[in-house]
This record gives C-alpha cells, structure tokens and sequence, in this order.
C-alpha cells in the first residue's frame, strides 16, 4: 500500500475561510461527546464566539450538494444547539483518503499526548498508511515511542496506557510490563521501585494495574470487519449443528414414548411388569407431544 500523502502546513494566504450554512455540512464519521465537555464548549461560544474555525471538504460539493466535515464536529454542533445557521470554515478540497489523514493530523495536534485519544490515533493513521517517520514528523516523538504506542494498543494493553495518560510512569515502563508475564511482573515492579521510577506514593497504583492486567487480561483488540464476517459464520454454524442435534435428540425421545405408549396397552406386557416387580413407572417432567 503506497503511503498517503501528509497534508503540509499550509500559510494562512493560502488557506480559504468561508461562513458555510450548518445544514450543509455532512458529519461522516459522528462521535459521541462528553456532556459536560459539550455544554463547556457551547457556553464559551455562546460567551466569546468561534475561536477556531471547523473545516470541511467540498470535494463532493458538487455531486451532493453537502460539505463533507474534516474537523470540528465539537464546534459545529454546539453552533446548531445554539441555533446559528452558518459557522466559518476552512475550505479544502482533498480526496475522501487525504481528507482523512488530514483530520487525523488535525486531532493528534488537540488531544493531550501520552493520552488514550492520543494512542488510537496513532493507530489509526498507521493503519491508514502513515509511514513511521512521517508520525515522527507531524508528532514530534521519538521512532521508539511511536512504536510503543502503537504496539500496546494494538495489542489492547489500554489498561497500561492509562497509567502512562495518568503520569505513573513512562511509556518505556508500560512496554516492558505488556511483553512480561506475572512473574516477570513483578520482578520489573521491584527493580523500577529501587531505580526511584516508582515511588510510595505511586506504587500501590502500579501494583493495582499490574495485578488488574493479570487477573482480567488485556483489554481485547478491536476486531475488523473480516474477522467480525467470520466469527458470525462460525457463531451460525455452531448454532445450527446445535438444532439439528437437539432435534435429533427429541425425533428420538418422542419415538422412545411412543413404543413405551404402546407396549403400556399390551395386558400381557403390564402383567410381565407386574410379575416382576417393575410396575412402578417413572413420570417424565415437562411436556411432550406424540
């Protein structure tokens, strides 16, 4: 896969700000909020104004008749909560890949790093074709660190970058405890204790995720679409082989009852019972139909 091209920063002469109409703006890929981040963020716009313009794609302006949004959904909406009915906005015109990468590069450059947010977006610019080197570029961080990152969540140790976002201790930390196993663990524990990396006041919490990530495991890796395709598959098949079985099972029982039906009528066959001391027939539960 050729690795996409990395939207260069632009001078402000050759940007292109427009006030867009708010219901002409496509959210594509929507994101659930914080409430209270929200409400936070409408206050202040209502209080100051937009200090930042949104930015939209108007590639497919043409053929739809909508922007496509590339950053701001935040912004945006609090505009429409606010009943505004048109908000500035950077005008660019890139395909549906670049434009993309470009609100990728946008959000890595908001969210705070050695944070979560930070981690996935890593990983999804990576996965989108970002090369090493270019996330060392745009980001600022070492070839090591971004590795790091990458590796651990793609791994589903969020658990670990937690204590990274939470400043308990480094990356580098994190890393090692995520390719240990408990024993190992523990050993890492005491040699960053007597190394001063963790301390007395952080060691309990430490100890609470490492302890945490043994017990419960690893947050499990987000699955793509042809792993979701193929675990259905098989949840369908195992689900059908067990009808078919159960089915079996009572075609067999009710054929059971039915011979056990005809040879209660026979006198013969009671008196044989009788005779030797079987007279006493056990009562299925439930209820069956034959």
């Amino acid at each position: 896969m050729n690795s996409p091209e990395i939207p260069k920063i632009r001078s402000m002469s050759e940007r292109k700000y427009e006030l867009v109409p708010v219901d002409r703006i496509n959210i594509l890929n929507p994101r659930s909020r914080d409430k209270r981040q929200f409400d936070e963020s409408v206050r202040s716009i209502d209080d100051v104004g937009l200090y930042k313009p949104i930015c939209v794609n108007c590639r497919n302006f043409k053929k739809t008749g909508m922007y496509d949004l590339v950053c701001g959904q935040g912004r945006l909406e609090a505009y429409i909560s606010l009943s505004k009915e048109e908000i500035l906005a950077e005008i660019i015109d890139e395909d549906d890949t670049n434009a993309y990468i470009f609100s990728l590069v946008e959000n890595i450059a908001r969210v705070r790093p050695s944070s979560i947010e930070f981690a996935r977006t890593l990983v999804q610019m990576y996965d989108s074709g970002v090369t090493i080197p270019d996330l060392v570029r745009i980001t600022g961080r070492s070839d090591g660190n971004i590795k790091e990152y990458i590796r651990l969540m793609k791994n589903g140790e969020e658990r670990l970058i937690r204590g990274v976002e939470e400043n308990i201790y480094p990356i580098s930390f994190a890393t090692q405890v995520a390719s240990s196993d408990e024993t190992s663990a523990q050993q890492l524990l005491m040699d960053a204790y007597e190394d001063g990396m963790i301390n007395s006041s952080n060691l309990r919490d430490v100890r609470d995720i490492i302890d945490g990530r043994m017990q419960e495991g690893r947050t499990k890796p987000p699955r793509n679409l042809e792993e979701l395709k193929t675990d259905i598959k098989n949840i369908t098949e195992q689900k059908e082989g067990f009808c078919e079985q159960a089915q079996r099972r009572e075609s067999r029982l009710i054929q059971l009852l039915i011979v056990i039906k005809k040879l209660m009528a026979d006198p013969k066959f009671r008196e044989c019972l009788k005779e030797n001391g079987f007279m006493s027939r056990l009562e299925l539960t439930g209820t069956y139909v034959y």
